[in-house]
């Protein structure tokens, strides 16, 4: 997935209208969405995590790989993608984690849903 397929997703799952309707449930600047759709710059973990949540994503894979593209993220590939593979497997035995919007924090919910 690349950062415009998750905007989609995310403006989908959210009931999102609009670039300006998701920057704000996410809480960066219309500008920011922009740039990312452009591909001039990259979401940060924090706010991929956030668009990977509204569209029903696994979280923590989807923000991992989503930086793990950027051109600073490729000196973490190594990291992130272990963060996924931890993130998939805690997944399957626990349950999906999903943040809490505008907090940056994860609650993990103990079903598959």
């Amino acid at each position: 997935m690349n950062v415009q397929e998750l905007i989609n997703a995310a403006m989908e799952g959210g009931n999102c209208t609009s670039a300006r309707q998701l920057a704000e449930r996410i809480g960066v600047s219309h500008v920011a969405i922009g740039k990312w759709m452009a591909g001039d710059n990259y979401p940060s973990f924090e706010a991929a995590a956030e668009m990977a949540d509204m569209a029903g994503l696994p979280v923590v894979q989807t923000a991992a790989s989503i930086r793990a593209k950027s051109p600073e993220g490729a000196k973490y590939k190594k990291l992130l993608k272990k963060m996924s593979a931890i993130e998939a497997d805690k997944e399957m035995l626990v349950g999906r984690p999903r943040l809490e919007l505008g907090t940056n924090r994860l609650k993990v919910y103990c079903s598959t849903n």
